[in-house]
């Protein structure tokens, strides 16, 4: 059950929300464009439900890990035991530092971009101020940056709003009603799960949420803001860019010309790359510390300056860092997730589930089959 410290209601939504709100969701206008709505609504709605899903089954692992912990230790309980235990913990651990390593990075890449943009600092310097940005915070715990996710997020729909009035000036296409190609709008599902795959927040939102009822409206209400400022963000970019660029806010505020522009979208690349920023070191931290003993503190800065570096020095566009991530997620689900569940509710099945009923079924490892499935492939198209 969760313990030490309780998250509102709010704050634990405004963390999946603000995780959630990551580098994605400025490659999807790329990735959407030429489909028409009818794919993009599609890939949507879609990929919502099994993020939704994939949200409540990690959840799930977490509150049946006493006491609740970070994402290692809970798979060490329910899939890591037996003779091969220690085998299975190394090769998670690589897995997951690759996995934060490369969301880490592009963070700091699209961070530094926006500051770039609102800021005479340029280059690895403005990488550097990004993460010393994100340390600023994130070294004082959960609470901390729960309560600047509740700011940043409320700060994120201000400037949506501000760029979606501001396109409806300046219409440069329409976007057609039909369906696009299926291999796509596979590769745009797969954007979007990649967008949405809080999973870092979800495990540090269970285990510092008491009720279930609470945990289960935090889930969906956290998903929610972040679909809808996601598909308004989206259809804005396509409507009203002239050029649809690999990180659409450039091409936005190119195209829209105003002064504005450039601030609000400049403003809400930073804000969404910080509110995935803190939760993902926090994470790194407490798999560390868990694995060597090493203080948290020192553990999120261990996460920082290699990101940084690797940021600064790798060849690697966004786009490319973002077809990865989509990789290592469906590894994740596919290889860890699926059989730890099936693990757990094994162990305990009369135990009260979050996806009640449903939640015992082989259809809830199928689909999650299908989902890790589907990520893999649109991640390779």
């Amino acid at each position: 059950m969760p313990q030490g410290v309780t998250l509102s209601l709010l704050r634990a939504s405004c963390l999946i929300a603000g995780a959630g709100m990551g580098t994605g969701v400025l490659s999807m206008p790329l990735a959407a464009e030429g489909l028409g709505l009818g794919s993009v609504l599609l890939a949507i709605s879609v990929a919502a439900g099994a993020s939704l899903l994939v949200y409540l089954v990690l959840s799930e692992l977490t509150r049946r890990s006493d006491p609740p912990a970070q994402l290692l230790n809970i798979l060490s309980r329910h899939l890591f035991t037996g003779r091969w235990a220690k085998g299975f913990r190394t090769v998670f651990f690589v897995l997951f530092t690759f996995l934060l390593f490369q969301c880490l990075t592009t963070y700091v890449i699209a961070g530094s971009q926006a500051l770039e943009a609102m800021s005479p600092v340029s280059g690895p310097a403005a990488m550097g101020v990004f993460c010393a940005a994100g340390l600023a915070t994130s070294l004082f715990g959960l609470r901390t940056v729960a309560a600047w996710e509740t700011v940043s997020v409320s700060l994120i729909a201000v400037t949506i709003v501000a760029l979606t009035v501001l396109s409806t000036g300046h219409h440069a296409r329409s976007i057609p009603l039909r369906f696009g190609q299926p291999l796509p709008t596979i590769s745009l599902f797969a954007v979007f799960m990649y967008a949405f795959s809080a999973i870092f927040a979800v495990v540090q939102v269970a285990g510092h949420v008491p009720l279930a009822v609470d945990l289960r409206k935090a889930l969906v209400i956290g998903l929610a803001i972040n679909v809808a400022g996601t598909l308004a963000f989206v259809l804005a970019a396509l409507t009203a860019s002239d050029v649809v660029t690999p990180v659409a806010t450039i091409g936005l505020a190119a195209s829209l010309t105003q002064p504005m522009a450039l601030v609000a979208s400049s403003v809400f690349v930073l804000l969404a790359m910080l509110t995935s920023f803190w939760p993902a070191l926090i994470a790194f931290a407490d798999v560390v510390h868990e694995a060597t003993g090493i203080q948290t503190a020192i553990g999120q800065w261990m996460a920082a300056v290699p990101s940084l570096l690797m940021a600064a020095l790798l060849p690697l566009a966004l786009l490319d860092y973002v077809e990865l991530g989509a990789g290592a997620i469906s590894l994740v689900i596919i290889l860890l997730i699926i059989p730890a569940y099936r693990n757990a509710i094994a162990r305990d099945p009369e135990a009260p589930r979050l996806l009640g009923h449903f939640g015992g079924s082989r259809a809830v490892l199928v689909a999650l089959g299908l989902i890790g499935t589907t990520m893999a492939i649109g991640g390779l198209l």
